[in-house]
């Protein structure tokens, strides 16, 4: 999933479920320009966020420096 500085994304990490609460902490994470783990679903500090499968994701959020590569891609 590639996510911009304004929440604009490409891409799935769930089918649907999780993505505005991926996007939003990708945001947070360009913003102070670290990357961050996030866990949705069974254990998650979102209580609102339930996966379908009943399970849990771990979610490595990357803030890329250079994209280039990203934006020829896209």
């Amino acid at each position: 999933m590639a996510i911009t500085d304004q929440g604009l994304y490409c891409g799935f990490v769930s089918g649907g479920c999780t993505e505005a609460a991926v996007a939003a902490e990708a945001v947070a994470a360009i913003e102070k320009r670290m990357d961050r783990f996030l866990r949705l679903g069974v254990g998650s500090p979102f209580f609102d966020i339930r996966l379908p499968c009943g399970g849990s994701i771990n979610i490595a959020i990357h803030v890329v420096d250079d994209v280039g590569p990203i934006e020829t891609v896209l």
